[in-house]
């Protein structure tokens, strides 16, 4: 990267500034092209639906890489230079479009929202200028014109709309970005629509983005060789992001198949040829030698012409063998699993238990059904008081032995029903006198009951249940 030099006492030039910002732009765009190579990319700018009014959408903050001359204009006293770099620019503000519905019954249209680069001059100001005939009263302006001057080259990111034609639904076609414009996003607006809905906007199939989250990690999480079929049964077809331009022998893709084959099969990536899909011994495939659903990945032999498949490949009956659908299926005979059984976050135990964080609710140490069921009972006391309680259905059933003190006598209950005291039950305790009178209750409430006895009937049973 070239770095302008300059020396004590020497009369500063504009171009000592002007040439210290070129250069830096152009060691960066060497970086930038370095990586991301030079067709055109983008990172961010989001699209999503305005919350108002609601046929808008917003493109969010984001940047346009593109291959540009370094100044197609001249840059203050610097000439323009035609030399072509990976320039960038950026968009730094939220920007909305206005969406209108068809209005022909069962029509719908295709609204292009694509980007551009551009390099704009901008923050104009009236600039004092030295004035050799008075040096102590600067000029406005060149020659004391009181013109305004740009003082900031920006590279941008231009976003623009551009409407299609309304058409039958179906059979509507989305607009083809402009010359020097990468497309980025569709959004297909039906008749009727009254608001902007997140299913209308799709990312245009050549649109030229980035991963999100980086390039190292889309590189370690295989996104950039990774897709989904889109194509026919025989002819898988793949688009990756950004495209892929060439192969070379090596080369790896993965996609997860859209249907299984029924003979020998074709792989078509992005605008590239289709190429013959063929075994690890480089024969033509065999019918379900590829599953709907498999995640397959094929790997490029330039001498063969062909994509190979790099992993063994299973018939349907192996398959039924091993697997169910994802849409389920029947089981006929006994299902044994030799390594466990689990569904999200709970585990089948092979002694018959269940765990599951569910199961931990309590603060229970061990998170499983047992433990659990365990602790959802309590069973205490003795003769004189005890208590059975259900923590899962809230039942709590209490009981003891109770003294006749006078004609009624008041009985506090061990522990206090939460909601309600639902009945009580009394029997008289052998080894009392003869009974005069049946034993009534009088009253009864969450925290005790009253009874009435006859002078006889000096102890006695009682139990309770409420919730």
């Amino acid at each position: 990267m070239d770095r302008q030099i300059v020396y004590p006492g020497a009369i500063p030039l504009e171009t000592d500034l002007l040439n210290t910002n070129k250069f830096a732009m152009i060691g960066l765009a060497k970086l930038a092209s370095a990586i991301l190579g030079t067709d055109t990319c983008m990172q961010g700018l989001s699209c999503k639906p305005a919350i108002m009014p609601p046929m808008d959408i917003v493109i969010g903050e984001g940047q346009i890489y593109s291959l540009q001359n370094a100044d197609g204009t001249p840059y203050s006293s610097l000439a323009e230079n035609k030399m072509a770099v990976l320039k960038q620019g950026l968009k730094v503000s939220l920007e909305t479009f206005s969406l209108t519905a068809p209005s022909t019954p069962g029509h719908s249209i295709n609204y292009l929202l694509k980007a551009a680069y551009g390099d704009v001059d901008s923050g104009p100001v009236v600039l004092p200028y030295y004035n050799a005939a008075n040096p102590a009263v600067a000029y406005s302006g060149p020659n004391n014109a009181g013109n305004a001057q740009a003082t900031v080259r920006s590279g941008v990111c231009v976003v623009s709309k551009k409407n299609g034609i309304s058409a039958a639904t179906g059979s509507q076609l989305t607009p083809i970005p402009d010359a020097g414009h990468v497309a980025a996003w569709v959004i297909t607006v039906p008749y009727g629509a009254k608001s902007i809905d997140t299913t209308f906007i799709t990312q245009a199939s050549s649109a030229p983005f980035l991963p999100a989250d980086g390039l190292v990690s889309a590189i370690q999480q295989g996104k950039l060789t990774q897709g989904m079929d889109a194509g026919s049964v025989n002819n898988f077809k793949v688009q990756f992001n950004p495209a892929i331009k060439s192969l070379t022998d090596g080369m790896r893709v993965c996609f997860r198949a859209k249907t299984s084959n029924t003979a020998s099969s074709t792989l078509l990536i992005d605008n590239l040829s289709p190429y013959p899909v063929v075994t690890s011994t480089l024969n033509e495939l065999q019918k379900d030698d590829v599953m709907k659903g498999q995640l397959i990945e094929v790997v490029w032999n330039s001498e063969a012409t062909s994509w190979v498949l790099n992993q063994e490949s299973y018939t349907r009956a192996e398959s039924d063998k091993e697997f169910l659908s994802k849409k389920g299926g029947e089981i006929d005979g006994i299902l044994e699993i030799s390594k466990g059984l689990q569904v999200g976050e709970c585990k089948l135990l092979p002694d018959g238990n269940i765990e599951g964080k569910c199961w931990g609710r309590d603060n229970l140490k061990d998170k499983n059904l047992l433990t659990w069921l365990g602790s959802q009972t309590q069973i205490s006391g003795n003769e004189h008081a005890w208590i059975f309680s259900d923590r899962n259905s809230g039942l709590l059933i209490q009981g003891g032995l109770g003294k006749r003190l006078k004609s009624i006598t008041s009985i506090k209950f061990p522990v206090r029903f939460p909601q309600d005291c639902l009945s009580i039950q009394i029997t008289f305790k052998g080894g009392s006198g003869k009974s005069k009178w049946n034993g009534v209750i009088r009253k009864m409430g969450c925290d005790f009951f009253e009874v009435f006895l006859g002078s006889n009937e000096n102890e006695f049973y009682w139990q309770a249940l409420g919730y």
